[in-house]
């Protein structure tokens, strides 16, 4: 799968990347919530044109872009995901009570055999996931529902495990003011990924 922004596992450090001509690493901070099961590397050894985003920071994403989790490096991470599209949907079979929509998303995730850091496998939880209104504000505690046909939110529910693909379709209740979904893990204090919120086509 295409990914372009990747998060940074480092000890017991999960930190982000994306393409830029500078490169800055973090060093390791013992409150980070992932602890590697194998020895890594005192620091990544990442291509010269990446760099690193620190905790707090959000990166704005297209649809059909994603990221990589729990890396040591470039090219060495535990998870690689996409999120295909990000969409306002209805059916027939649920309609959201009140000033509320459906915002489907649409994800491939893809583990390696061997995970050097765990917890990468558990950020796609529902705790993890946001909605960013109109006017600014982050909601948390988003609703999913499995009424409509092909819905599907098992890695919100179970996460991944090594060496698999899971690829789900997941159905968010969110406020019709909503006008992006966030992916934001715990150990990035705030930080993550986000994507606008599209028509259903």
């Amino acid at each position: 799968m295409r990914s372009v922004v990747a998060v940074i596992a480092i000890a017991v450090v999960l930190t982000g990347c994306s393409s830029s001509p500078k490169t800055e690493v973090s060093e390791p901070n013992a409150s980070s919530s992932l602890t590697p099961r194998v020895p890594a590397p005192a620091k990544p050894t990442p291509s010269e044109s990446d760099e690193y985003m620190g905790a707090g920071e959000m990166i704005e994403q297209p649809a059909g872009k994603g990221g990589l989790i729990g890396c040591t490096g470039r090219d060495d991470c535990d998870v690689d995901f996409d999120v295909h599209s990000v969409t306002r949907h209805s059916c027939d079979s649920y309609s959201p009570v009140g000033e509320y929509q459906l915002v489907r998303v649409e994800i491939d995730v893809e583990t390696r055999t061997e995970i050097a850091y765990p917890d990468a496998l558990d950020v796609f939880n529902l705790g993890s996931w946001s909605a960013l209104t109109d006017d600014g504000y982050t909601l948390r505690s988003l609703d999913v529902t499995a009424n409509c046909p092909g819905s599907d939110y098992s890695l919100l529910m179970y996460g991944i495990n090594a060496g698999e693909k899971v690829r789900n379709t997941i159905d968010f209740v969110v406020p019709t003011n909503a006008v992006k979904m966030q992916l934001q893990p715990a150990a990035l204090e705030g930080g993550g990924w986000n994507w606008n919120i599209t028509e259903q086509s």
